[in-house]
């Protein structure tokens, strides 16, 4: 994700955003669901002077014995101020 927000400042005058991150399996099902993954401290650093996040972004790397197929990533930043949100899903296969 590029240039996401534009975030609502907090009554201290700081943005604090957060990011979830899920990931579907071949058969649709929920492998991985991480909620909050970013300490306050680094949400608050995350944006810039005019609102925005430049490229928040989510890693997942999977198990060795993961099955071939296609699977979904997504990734969720939200606004912890305003309770907005912004996301993204990409597909990725593995062989």
């Amino acid at each position: 994700m590029l240039n996401v927000g534009k975030f609502k400042k907090g009554s201290d005058g700081a943005y604090i955003l957060d990011v979830d991150l899920t990931v579907k399996g071949p058969d649709g099902k929920s492998i991985l669901e991480k909620k909050g993954l970013l300490p306050e401290s680094e949400g608050r650093e995350a944006v810039e002077k005019n609102g925005m996040a430049e490229s928040p972004y989510g890693i997942f790397t999977p198990a060795k014995n993961s099955k071939p197929g296609k699977y979904q990533i997504t990734l969720i930043v939200r606004d912890k101020v305003s309770g907005q949100s912004a996301s993204k899903t990409a597909a990725f296969t593995l062989k």
